[in-house]
């Protein structure tokens, strides 16, 4: 089931798109009763970079850096970046979306690639 909620945006304001997964899980039922989770970072939706709060706690997913995931996407930038998550000694956290384009000029697929063999 998808809902729409154009009450609720992400970090670059978007509108959320929230989907209801098919395989019914407790996790989020059981963070609420445990009261100590405070966050939840996810991988990434390729398109979907967002960061919001519900009952408490937050949900967010990290930027993707995808090339050949979709049709198309190789000509994308805005989604491409990472998630810089800093957790202080207190306990507490902060998180960043950091967008490709803010550290490099995006170069178009494939020359931006780097072919496994050439990672140390």
């Amino acid at each position: 089931m998808l809902y729409i909620r154009p009450d609720v945006t992400g970090r670059n304001n978007q509108l959320i798109e929230i989907r209801n997964s098919d395989y019914p899980s407790k996790m989020f039922d059981t963070a609420l009763e445990l009261g100590s989770t405070t966050v939840f970072f996810c991988g990434h939706d390729h398109y979907n970079n967002a960061s919001l709060e519900y009952k408490g706690i937050r949900l967010t997913y990290g930027m993707s850096i995808d090339y050949l995931a979709m049709p198309g996407i190789e000509k994308e930038t805005k989604q491409r970046g990472a998630e810089l998550i800093t957790i202080h000694a207190d306990g507490s956290w902060d998180s960043e979306q950091i967008p490709l384009d803010s550290i490099t000029k995006p170069k178009s697929h494939p020359s931006f690639i780097i072919p496994w063999t050439e990672i140390p």
